[in-house]
């Protein structure tokens, strides 16, 4: 479980990049950086796809999250647990960070036809193989599908020595998040309120 929350400190996602990538293409950001894809960024220019900070790198570590949460979701099964909530609470993290990197991804590239992979935990992947693209609104409905099992499983709140771990309200609001950009409204307000 450490391994998927270490994601949160590479640079392609919340440690860096992502702030680039999210801050700078909105109305509360703007680069005067002399480097050019940054530049290109903030005026919704995307020249270099091949811009590793900003592409490849956000890109292959949401991937990488993805696959840490499968192992564990893969693997938990066969370890036995004295405490049956503990399991529990930790199948409801790595099902909350995979939907949650899910749903980044599909918020990046979601709108290019069939261009993200949907890989889960009993899929048998082997180097070199190509997975099936998927659209953004697919990518979307499985962000909310690990949503629905997380919040089923994590506690409405954690005791201090766990501050900041997944917690039903998170997997909530998140995938309130997931149901608007679906446009469905009333499935996301039920989940805020």
């Amino acid at each position: 479980m450490n391994a998927i929350y270490n994601m949160f400190y590479k640079t392609g996602t919340y440690t860096r990049w992502w702030w680039f990538r999210t801050d700078l293409t909105s109305d509360k950001g703007f680069s005067a950086s002399p480097w050019a894809e940054l530049k290109d960024w903030t005026q919704f220019r995307y020249v270099n796809y091949d811009f590793f900070e900003g592409n490849k790198n956000t890109y292959h570590n949401w991937y990488q999250g993805i696959y840490r949460a499968n192992q564990v979701l893969h693997h938990i099964g066969d370890i036995p647990f004295e405490d049956p909530y503990k399991k529990e609470r930790l199948m409801g993290q790595a099902y909350f960070l995979r939907g949650l990197f899910y749903y980044n991804l599909a918020m990046l590239w979601g709108s290019t036809a069939k261009s993200l992979a949907i890989i889960l935990e009993d899929d048998v992947y082997t180097p070199g193989m190509k997975p099936d693209g998927h659209t953004g609104k697919e990518v979307y409905e499985q962000a909310i599908s690990d949503l629905g099992r997380a919040q089923e499983l994590l506690p409405e709140e954690w005791g201090s020595s766990d501050k900041g771990r997944a917690t039903k309200g998170a997997a909530l609001a998140v995938r309130a998040k997931c149901y608007m950009q679906l446009h469905q409204w009333e499935e996301a307000k039920s989940d805020l309120f």
